[in-house]
């Protein structure tokens, strides 16, 4: 939460000032994934998580300048993922327990030839065996349409947006459901978040933000799409860094051309005028 976002700024803080600094530091401000599980976005805690993050950024850009680094560093910030308001989990692994895949212990698991793993507004169903995978299919497909909460995606659908190949299928909830690892019944119950991510449709909810300031940037850019996969080859080529064989993009457009150094021109001495001539 807050405390640890305060700590981790002050120990930046401190890093910046050494001698010699660090030529790069990553920092995770998590207080505003507390608020939005417990509020949800949009409500007076979690506009008072972001604004309290914005300071701890002040806060940092105050060191820059305090140790004068400030006009020689690059400040990105970048998002983790956006949510959506829930209110409905979703225990898909009840009717594979159920159907007989796998067998509950408490809040947890004890054994599994079929098992749903949440993402959030998604999961990924895996299984030991095809036949497993098959009745998984038949008790969630049920599950679906008796609840109309979630739909099961294809393995095609799963190719199609780079998921985990080694999941069989995967599952997507409804806007306002979100899915949960718990094995006890019922099938739906009262969600104990109050958002969440990892919903697979791309819906525009799900974007995040990203900012980046300093030196070899273009100014006053505005980019209209960016894949979370895509943040680390641009820093990457902002630092002169290479990744090696990555998906992602370098995303050339956004830094400024190399200054070329001006060519001085010397004027050309007059040639000797040959005799007799004008």
């Amino acid at each position: 939460g807050a405390a640890r976002d305060a700590a981790l700024v002050t120990m930046a803080c401190a890093l910046l000032l050494a001698d010699p600094a660090p030529a790069l530091l990553l920092l995770r401000l998590s207080q505003t994934q507390v608020a939005l599980d417990a509020a949800g976005p949009d409500s007076e805690p979690a506009d008072a998580a972001f604004a309290a993050s914005d300071a701890e950024l002040g806060r940092l850009v105050r060191c820059l300048g305090d140790a004068g680094l400030l006009d020689t560093t690059g400040i990105a910030v970048a998002g983790d993922h956006g949510v959506m308001p829930v209110h409905t989990e979703i225990r898909a692994n009840a009717a594979l327990a159920e159907a007989g895949l796998l067998v509950p212990s408490g809040s947890g698991v004890r054994s599994f030839d079929a098992m749903a793993r949440s993402n959030g507004g998604s999961a990924f169903v895996y299984a030991r065996s095809d036949d497993a995978a098959l009745l998984a299919r038949r008790a969630l497909d049920a599950a679906a349409n008796e609840t109309g909460a979630f739909r099961v995606m294809s393995a095609g659908d799963m190719v199609e947006r780079s998921a985990d190949p080694e999941a069989w299928f995967g599952l997507e909830a409804e806007p306002g459901y979100v899915f949960a690892d718990a094995a006890k019944v019922p099938l739906l119950a009262p969600a104990s978040v109050a958002s969440a991510g990892g919903y697979a449709t791309g819906d525009p909810h799900m974007a995040s933000g990203f900012v980046a300031w300093g030196p070899g940037l273009r100014r006053g850019l505005r980019v209209p799409e960016l894949r979370q996969i895509d943040v680390a080859p641009a820093l990457a080529r902002w630092l002169g860094v290479s990744l090696g064989a990555v998906e992602g993009r370098a995303m050339v457009g956004w830094f400024a051309p190399p200054a070329v150094p001006a060519i001085r021109v010397e004027p050309a001495e007059a040639a000797p005028r040959a005799p007799g001539r004008e």
